[in-house]
């Protein structure tokens, strides 16, 4: 099975799963109207951890994040931080899988809860197996096919709703203080900027593993670019109190949108945004679990569990939360959980490898 993708595939793939949810749920939340200057500083950070994910990858070439975990800890230590990344993944695209079933549930395109997750995230899943089974070449080339019409998708949305954008809304700069800020930057940081990690958990596939560096940064930067254009928008178009009480800013922003009498509904740009890039980012975290299970087990092909993971996946995330409110209400534990494994414990493992390298330098 051919598993290599090249560097504009993995940009694209970086690029729309760094998007996913975020398109609708927004990011850096608690800065409220300063969220664009959190993601300024949340991307610059993000930015420098790309930097250190692509140290690592390159330092150990041909080797996927937890290969790599078993090289510079040995097998019990090593097994032990697999088993944690394999957790992060799993609870992760539980709660990506999870999103989309309250979304659709929410916006009403299926009315009866249980009716929207059991299909939406059943489907969402089905298919998300479906490319794993397929190879992450062919995610590649799905991905490198589709961003320029997701990107051309979200740019008419807000070219659409210029009429509605209030320069005023923007204002006044950081009237609450500094605080909101930095809670925006660890929160931004967290969700989605350094979840770029679940790449070297699966870009053991780039065709030119030089570049892993290029692909990491270009990916997370572009995605910062735009979602920093659409904080800005979603403020200017809502203001302050409908952007803290909305669900979905960005959704909330575009249905706003009539261009006369005849063009409504444009807040389905959107809506197909978000589901391209829920479905290429569940698919990341999807083939992430199954490599880190293969691992842990030494099994030869992580393709044959991919189905069992899936569906395991779908009844996770049953179990995160009763209704949108309460996830919202989880924002601070998403962020420790992402800081803990998307910083603190890649941290440790850095570290352990800039040693590990060192020491058999020193020896030869």
């Amino acid at each position: 099975m051919n598993e290599k993708i090249t560097d504009k595939q993995g940009i694209s793939i970086i690029f729309l799963a760094t998007l996913g949810s975020t398109l609708v749920l927004g990011t850096a939340r608690p800065a409220s109207r300063d969220a664009w200057i959190s993601i300024i500083f949340a991307v610059i950070i993000s930015l420098i951890m790309g930097l250190c994910y692509a140290r690592l990858f390159s330092n150990f070439h041909g080797k996927n994040l937890f290969e790599i975990c078993q090289i510079v800890f040995g097998k019990i230590l090593g097994k032990i931080f697999i088993i944690l990344f394999i957790w992060y993944s799993l609870l992760i695209n539980a709660f990506i899988i999870r999103d989309i079933g309250e979304f659709i549930y929410i916006i009403g395109v299926v009315r009866i809860r249980e009716i929207s997750q059991v299909f939406t995230m059943t489907i969402t899943i089905l298919l998300c197996i479906y490319m794993t089974k397929k190879s992450v070449s062919v995610l590649g080339r799905f991905c490198a096919f589709f961003l320029p019409l997701v990107v051309f998708m979200i740019v008419l949305g807000y070219i659409l709703s210029l009429n509605n954008m209030s320069p005023k809304n923007l204002l006044p700069v950081m009237y609450d203080g500094i605080r909101p800020i930095i809670e925006g930057t660890l929160s931004s940081i967290s969700f989605p900027f350094t979840e770029s990690i679940v790449f070297i958990m699966i870009f053991d596939s780039l065709e030119n593993k030089s570049s892993i560096g290029k692909v990491l940064t270009k990916g997370v930067l572009f995605a910062g670019i735009l979602l920093f254009i659409m904080a800005i928008c979603d403020i200017m178009i809502l203001g302050t109190n409908t952007l803290i009480t909305s669900y979905f800013p960005s959704y909330t922003a575009l249905k706003r949108i009539e261009v006369g009498n005849f063009l409504e509904r444009i807040e389905v740009t959107i809506i197909l945004s978000f589901i391209f890039g829920v479905f290429v980012k569940s698919t990341c975290y999807l083939i992430a679990t199954c490599k880190g299970i293969a691992t842990l087990f030494n099994l030869k092909d992580y393709i044959l569990i991919s189905t069992p993971v899936g569906l395991l996946v779908v009844s996770i995330s049953y179990l995160l939360y009763d209704n949108i409110k309460e996830l919202l209400e989880m924002t601070q534990f998403d962020t420790y959980n992402g800081i803990f494994f998307q910083i603190i414990l890649f941290f440790i493992l850095f570290i352990g490898a800039e040693i590990k390298i060192r020491k058999r330098k020193s020896i030869n």
